[in-house]
């Protein structure tokens, strides 16, 4: 996860203007910001990642099958049709 988040972060203005077929450089810059948002999100969803996958390792599933269930519920996914 660092080494895809670096290279992510060197080469994300050649990324971004793969997509940008319009060259256009306000595009350019608000999607520049945006990686970056990407980018930090990714760091935490590695660590969620690793401490799941640690507890169910070490025998615990309960825990992290409750915090799940509870961040579904919070975050408003409960009970969509």
């Amino acid at each position: 996860m660092v080494s895809s988040g670096a290279l992510l972060w060197i080469f994300r203005g050649w990324l971004i203007a793969q997509f940008n077929e319009s060259g256009d450089p306000v595009v350019q810059a608000v999607a520049a910001d945006a990686f970056i948002c990407i980018l930090l999100c990714q760091a935490f969803d590695a660590m969620n990642v690793i401490f799941i996958s640690s507890l169910r390792g070490a025998g615990d599933t309960l825990v992290p099958a409750s915090s799940r269930s509870s961040w579904r519920t919070w975050s408003g996914w409960a009970g969509r049709p």
